[in-house]
């Protein structure tokens, strides 16, 4: 017998009798720099953290890998980390924290993690993924992180996908056989995540249209996959969370003008068209699973709105913009460097971008920083009219990307930065070039450059 708890997002948590696993565990507001924090709040006190023995956190976004959750496990908890790609970050995080009982799940290993519990690992499905000793340099144009795992407990089986759309599920054809008949089948139903199209200069219904189409796709992808391995539930879950700060109203009131945000419709739109029967769950609610029965125990009578908790967290004024003034003849030392590093790393991943990309800061106009990728040259204060994809972003903040001491990751899924572009094409090689806008290890170890 054992019991399945979703507390919020993908944060969830199965308790047998000897052991207690937590999935994505994710309980701290202010994550990604000041910008998302649980929808809805937690109510339940979290000491039974202290009990946990084994957890996975399916990939490195913190919403899923909440380090300052996983801080209050008893440092003696297996650790299940996924061997994809840049989970070995993760695992340096794991290790720096003191657990050194870490296991890795690599791609096709069902391994037991205890007796009669078995894991194996769902690699990305939203595109290829790559192992650790498998990444190529022209591989990481198509790099995908978010994975999904297969338990095994008791004659159950639950495939758990987190975020890992299934977009391109058919490069894992024998795995998708062992899913098949899973009695539960968890999955991700809304892209809220992504600050396209909210953070960038469009109309509202130039955004409601983009959110549209996208979510129809995302559901037309995950209506496909649950035809495939024919569950006998499912569960849709790893969505959910509120933004901090000025954009937190937009965010509330674009998402709930459509139809993909509310759990409970969105079970019933999935139920309604699979004829599968389709929960959802929330901290008070559970599933029990015994002698191969399952049994849904629902509690919860209601929750917050999502603009309603919107309203409490909003603020005129986003936590980066709330840094020190930027020191402007500092961050043009260090500038010429992060994209000396950038450029190497285009060279050796085989990354084109087509954009050029214009910094502009907010908290010292007008100056800007200008990237121009086909000459590969740099220039400051220029007026682009075209051809560009522009950022407004405080200085201090850009430094701190620019020094590692945050991530252009995170900025993203902030929702504090600012985007224009034009025209208004999506440049993958950009976004993945601009992850590599950072001082280089040796720039960051020497101190000549950081001073």
């Amino acid at each position: 017998m054992f019991t399945f708890k979703n507390y919020s997002n993908a944060f969830s948590t199965i308790k047998t009798d000897k052991f207690l696993f937590v999935l994505d565990p994710w309980t701290s507001k202010g994550i990604f720099d000041g910008g998302w924090a649980p929808y809805p709040p937690l109510k339940t006190s979290l000491d039974f953290l202290e009990n946990v023995t084994h957890c996975f956190p399916s990939h490195i976004h913190t919403d899923h890998f909440d380090m300052g959750t996983i801080s209050r496990f008893p440092k003696s908890t297996k650790m299940i980390v996924p061997e994809v790609y840049p989970n070995h970050i993760m695992i340096s995080k794991i290790e720096k924290a003191g657990f050194t009982n870490i296991t890795i799940l690599k791609r096709n290993q069902r391994i037991e993690i205890e007796k009669g519990i078995f894991a194996e690992v769902v690699p990305p499905l939203n595109t290829s993924g790559l192992e650790f000793s498998h990444i190529k340099p022209r591989d990481i144009s198509r790099l995908a992180i978010d994975t999904g795992i297969i338990l095994e407990i008791e004659d159950i089986k639950l495939v758990l996908l987190a975020d890992n759309t299934p977009y391109n599920p058919h490069h894992i054809k024998p795995l998708l056989e062992k899913m098949k008949g899973c009695d539960l089948l968890g999955f991700n139903y809304n892209g809220a995540a992504s600050d396209y199209p909210l953070c960038y200069n469009m109309t509202t219904e130039e955004k409601n249209k983009f959110r549209d189409s996208s979510e129809m796709k995302r559901e037309e992808s995950i209506l496909k996959f649950i035809k495939i391995v024919s569950p006998k539930n499912l569960m849709p879950y790893s969505s959910e969370f509120v933004v901090m700060g000025p954009k937190s109203l937009e965010f509330a009131k674009h998402h709930l003008n459509g139809h993909w945000i509310d759990k409970k419709e969105v079970a019933e739109r999935y139920q309604k068209n699979t004829g599968i029967p389709t929960w959802y769950l929330y901290e008070d609610d559970a599933i029990k699973f015994e002698n191969g029965k399952m049994m849904v125990n629902i509690n919860t009578k209601e929750i917050p709105s999502l603009l309603e908790i919107a309203k409490k967290y909003y603020s005129p004024e986003s936590e980066i913009s709330k840094l020190s003034k930027g020191n402007l003849e500092y961050v043009k030392k260090i500038f010429p460097k992060a994209v000396k590093n950038m450029f190497e790393k285009c060279d050796l991943y085989n990354l084109k971008p087509f954009s050029r990309f214009v910094i502009e800061f907010s908290d010292n106009p007008p100056n800007n920083f200008v990237i121009d990728f086909k000459s590969r040259e740099i220039s400051y204060n220029e007026n682009i009219q075209d051809n560009y994809l522009k950022c407004v972003t405080p200085m201090k903040y850009f430094e701190k990307m620019l020094t590692r001491e945050t991530s252009w990751n995170s900025g993203y899924l902030s929702f504090q930065l600012n985007w224009e572009r034009k025209p208004d094409v999506f440049d993958n090689d950009f976004f993945m070039a601009l992850n590599f806008l950072t001082l280089s290890r040796d720039d960051l170890s020497n101190k000549e450059i950081l001073t």
